[in-house]
């Protein structure tokens, strides 16, 4: 099966090729871009229409370039067609990635470092005009930094929040709050909900942890670990203000810093945050629907909650137009922060205080980096300056605010009216620290969250779960340091 697909790909890989040449031959530089999901004529085909639209207004500034928009093969995993693509080269110029996994892809991207401090003749005084990076907040910058070379390789656009999906019928018949003032009163109304009958709480899970584990993992774990953060060894000293909040520090560390945090026992699985950490999920997860481990896709989930049987679900601010066709109203809210009761250190500055999980600037759709098919094909010059035009209101600021999807970075555009209900989640401070790296390593991050599911479910121990934990932690490290040649690493 995976030869089958494998020459599926490279046959895509082939045709893609012959196609550029084609192009080439009109006469024309022709750049190819992914836009990821705000290019998908058939579901979304407003936003798509409004991305040729884009395109079209670049290349009538530009009658010698044409934009050649790229579409990844639905039933593709997209992390392995690029791969293939790269393979092959014949991957799109201007492609989508995760801002927090290019230092895995060695060979893909071209540092876009010199091109930030560049003007962008396109954008307005102060939002790019004088230098590109500046189209975008500050703060969102140092996130985008590659911990294996500090080098940037992806420009975010966009970001996106997550929140929870309530049934307003559920509450209003059992006279619930929908708003919670520390942890306890959230497990309190968990409780209530399941004893009247319904499922409190549903998300995708999985096999592998699906969405939940990634964005759980650190909202709990961020508040636990937040006394230990001043501790760790910042060896990159950033002190943007983006990494406080209410005076408290809460950067996430780098690669390099975590794995120095998991060598020096600051991260470890048999810490007592750690195993606070497990208590609570456990504790969470008796609220979760029977068979939760097998939801695999967000296509159950919200099946169910249509259904009216689960009072609540946690969605992403992309996944909004699912709700479409919701036959009750709903509503939108978020996770409580916790009190010293529950985390006794607990800086007194983060009493009360949730954090935002699941999104971020390395999270969006609109993230776009230039890949090493643009510097063979010599257009890197132009696919940089498509790129400054895609950073202003007028270019991706008119697709995003049309997705409603996802929240504008992009200085001067509007966020969407539909997502007003999430713009206090996208206030709150970002989430600092969870699995660490392992989510961005397609091996230790598979294990882990398998292993947390086991440990979920019952399947093994929490002494178990702290072993296996500890040992993928140990063995990142390793990885890390010795792939990296870290030089405190003995």
């Amino acid at each position: 099966m995976q030869k089958k697909y494998l020459l599926v790909v490279l046959t895509i890989a082939v045709i893609t090729a012959i196609s550029l040449t084609a192009f080439a031959n009109s006469g024309k530089i022709v750049i190819t871009w992914y836009p990821q999901e705000y290019y998908q004529p058939q579901a979304y085909p407003q936003t798509a229409k409004v991305v040729e639209e884009v395109v079209k207004n670049y290349e009538a500034l530009h009658p010698n370039i044409e934009i050649k928009l790229v579409q990844v093969p639905s039933a593709a995993n997209y992390t392995e067609w690029m791969a293939a693509q790269v393979a092959a080269g014949t991957e799109p110029m201007i492609s989508w990635m995760w801002g927090a996994t290019t230092w895995t892809q060695k060979g893909w991207w071209i540092p876009l470092n010199k091109y930030l401090e560049e003007p962008d003749p396109y954008a307005a005084v102060g939002a790019g005009r004088e230098h590109w990076k500046d189209a975008i907040p500050e703060y969102a910058w140092p996130w985008m930094e590659n911990p294996a070379d500090g080098k940037i390789y992806i420009y975010p656009m966009d970001s996106l929040v997550t929140g929870l999906i309530y049934n307003k019928t559920i509450f209003d018949k059992l006279h619930l709050p929908t708003h919670w003032n520390s942890w306890g009163e959230f497990m309190d109304t968990m409780a209530a909900i399941k004893k009247a009958g319904y499922v409190p709480f549903s998300a995708y899970w999985g096999s592998s942890g699906g969405a939940f584990t990634s964005w759980a993992d650190p909202a709990v774990y961020t508040p636990l670990m937040a006394a230990e953060l001043p501790k760790i060894d910042y060896m990159t000293q950033l002190n943007t203000p983006a990494f406080y909040y209410k005076g408290v520090l809460l950067r996430a560390p780098t690669q390099e810093e975590w794995s120095k945090a998991v060598y020096d026992g600051l991260i470890s699985a048999y810490s007592p945050q750690y195993v606070k950490y497990l208590e609570i999920m456990k504790e969470w997860s008796k609220y979760f629907p029977a068979g939760f481990a097998s939801l695999s896709g967000f296509a159950p989930v919200m099946s169910l909650f249509d259904s009216g049987k689960v009072a609540m679900i946690w969605l992403g601010s992309w996944r909004f137009p699912d709700l479409k066709n919701t036959p009750f109203e709903w509503g939108v809210t978020y996770l409580p922060g916790f009190t010293k009761k529950e985390i006794p250190d607990l800086p007194e500055p983060l009493v009360g205080t949730a954090f935002s999980a699941g999104g971020g600037v390395q999270a969006g759709t609109a993230l776009y980096g230039i890949t090493e098919a643009a510097a063979k094909a010599g257009v890197v010059k132009e696919a940089v300056n498509f790129m400054m035009y895609l950073t202003t209101p007028q270019g991706m600021g008119k697709v995003i605010t049309t997705s409603g999807t996802m929240f504008p970075l992009i200085k001067g555009t509007q966020t969407a009216p539909q997502l007003k209900p999430f713009i206090n989640i996208n206030a709150l401070p970002p989430v600092s620290l969870g699995d660490g790296p392992l989510s961005s390593n397609p091996k230790f991050g598979a294990e882990y969250t398998a292993d947390f599911m086991d440990y979920l479910i019952g399947s093994i121990s929490m002494k178990e779960m702290q072993q296996r934990a500890q040992t993928l932690f140990e063995e990142a490290l390793k990885y890390n340091a010795t792939t990296y040649n870290y030089s405190w690493y003995k």
